[in-house]
């Protein structure tokens, strides 16, 4: 019969399309169809391994998706879905796109930082605080003898601080993520928590402040001269803030949001993001929360330069050790909200102080 002369038509695996002979790259889909009956193999053998559940009881291997109990010893079995979790966040790490950038590309999750993604996420947000820095301190050189320290400079040195937090949050709006990437829990009894701990967490920071500021006034009473520059810089802005009449809600609510913008760049964005790689021991933790604290104090030191050495090691101290304690109230549970809080108390007592001292 002419059939049987005919030559079999080679089918492609993945779309069923038709493969010239001598080819092995189907023209419809364009992927790789080396031995239709192999691949076919290796594929169903793989639909059968995303459905294999070992039993815990009797170590015997179940093939099937809908038993919920071993066959054999009558041991519950681990619910599939539950395996299939797991195999998702074993198999994070890097795709190869040839459609988009054709390079490896992070697989980028929902709920929490990629290493790379987060470093990346946080570089730019310190990229784009130092353009606003900048602009500000050009602006008052520019000016020159004309600069005068009043409320209005008092609180635009306040804003590349609010600024701090919004390219992380416009990022996980545009990659459609969620806020708990931020550490943001929605845990009503974790935010309950949060509070009593942020309570706690805020007097003890401010109580470290207290004894810092008694440290400077021996300082002062020693005569160094940077101390003595900066405690009359204090009283200054200080004497400004107390006469500013209304304008001093909007400096409370500067600092609110300069405190959330703050955590949510440094806690949220970069904390996280080093616990994506370094998480695997108690030491570990303490080497992410040292680590963020070191790189937020030698951001706020930068400022300090203005007076001399011993005022910018002084106070690198002081903001190390305020924001490893911080960092130490959201290793807790991993609850932004604990650090949260306690830095927005603290802030909000130091505003009170400001009237009573």
């Amino acid at each position: 019969m002419p059939g049987n002369f005919e030559k079999k038509v080679k089918k492609c695996i993945y779309c069923n399309g038709e493969i010239q002979p001598g080819k092995i790259y189907c023209p419809e889909c364009g992927k790789l169809n080396v031995s239709s009956k192999l691949s076919k193999q290796k594929i169903k053998n793989e639909e059968i391994d995303k459905n294999e559940r070992t039993c815990s009881g009797c170590g015997s291997i179940i093939a099937s998706s809908k038993l919920q109990q071993c066959p054999i010893c009558n041991t519950l079995l681990e619910k599939l879905y539950e395996n299939l979790e797991k195999t998702k966040k074993e198999n994070i790490g890097y795709i190869f796109d040839l459609s988009k950038s054709k390079k490896l590309e992070p697989i980028i999750q929902k709920e929490s930082w990629i290493f790379k993604e987060g470093i990346q996420v946080f570089e730019f947000t310190l990229i784009l605080y130092f353009v606003i820095i900048t602009t500000i301190f050009l602006t008052f050189w520019k000016l020159g003898d004309k600069f005068e320290v009043n409320i209005s400079t008092i609180l635009l040195q306040l804003i590349p601080y609010c600024l701090l937090g919004m390219y992380p949050v416009c990022y996980i709006i545009y990659k459609k993520g969620k806020f708990l990437k931020l550490g943001f829990k929605s845990n009503i009894k974790l935010n309950l928590f949060a509070v009593l701990i942020g309570i706690f967490g805020g007097i003890a920071l401010y109580i470290t402040i207290f004894l810092s500021n008694l440290l400077l006034e021996s300082f002062m009473i020693l005569g160094f001269q940077g101390f003595i520059k900066y405690n009359n810089k204090v009283l200054q802005i200080r004497n400004i803030i107390q006469n500013s009449g209304i304008w001093i809600f909007l400096y409370l609510f500067l600092i609110l949001l300069s405190t959330l913008s703050i955590e949510i760049a440094y806690r949220g964005v970069l904390h996280n993001s080093l616990k994506d790689k370094f998480n695997k021991t108690k030491h570990d933790k303490i080497f992410v929360i040292l680590v963020v604290a070191l790189i937020y104090s030698v951001m706020e030191s930068l400022f300090m330069t203005f007076f001399d050495l011993y005022v910018t090691f002084f106070f690198f101290i002081i903001n190390y050790l305020s924001f490893s304690i911080i960092g130490l109230l959201f290793e807790i549970n991993g609850n932004i909200y604990n650090s949260l809080i306690a830095h927005e108390i603290f802030n909000l007592l130091i505003f009170i102080s400001l009237f009573y001292s």
